[in-house]
């Protein structure tokens, strides 16, 4: 028998029954029942109803705020943050504004909802931020407008921030992002 060439066509007769990918016995249905026997199936059943859950609960405006938001790294670990959860939360950032303890909440939403590129929410950081005394929290909201920085308002943000800011990590962290972005990264 003439060996097979993974790179070449078969020849017409050339017979295929010992080629590696007829030797493969299991069948679709064999390693979903091993899955199953495992238990791998149903943890990942459990999971998707898990973020179901959870993001019933951010999206309720009935409940409570803070149970909304302590709720938010449940999704963002399963990958559920998206618009709709973004724009859920544009309400309570911004009566945080207006609450003693608005800080911690603003904290909270800035480090779960990173990575997002909701223009609400970059609006909201932006016409914040200028007001914000705090560098830790100066650089929580420069990392989560991080993956917003080819945006030309967040451009121009972080180029006063390197130029302008009285922290010298926040100066050299918003450079690097300016030049992760010129880079493409």
């Amino acid at each position: 028998q003439q060996p097979v060439n993974e790179l070449e066509a078969p020849a017409a007769n050339q017979d295929l029954s010992e080629s590696p990918l007829n030797s493969i016995s299991v069948t679709p249905s064999k390693i979903e029942q091993q899955l199953r026997d495992l238990g791998v199936l149903e943890h990942f059943q459990k999971r998707k109803e898990k973020l179901a859950e959870a993001r019933a609960i951010v999206l309720d405006t009935e409940r409570d705020n803070w149970e909304r938001v302590k709720t938010l790294p449940s999704l963002k670990d399963g990958g559920g943050i998206d618009d709709e959860i973004v724009s859920s939360m544009m309400p309570l950032w911004t009566a945080s504004l207006d609450d003693p303890k608005g800080s911690i909440l603003r904290w909270q939403l800035l480090e779960n909802l990173r990575g997002t590129t909701n223009g609400e929410f970059r609006t909201n950081i932006l016409e914040w931020i200028g007001e914000e005394e705090s560098p830790k929290m100066r650089g929580q909201a420069l990392e989560t407008l991080a993956p917003m920085a080819n945006d030309p308002n967040v451009t121009e943000w972080l180029e006063y921030l390197v130029e302008s800011d009285s922290e010298p990590r926040i100066q050299e962290r918003a450079q690097r992002i300016l030049q992760n972005n010129a880079e493409g990264k």
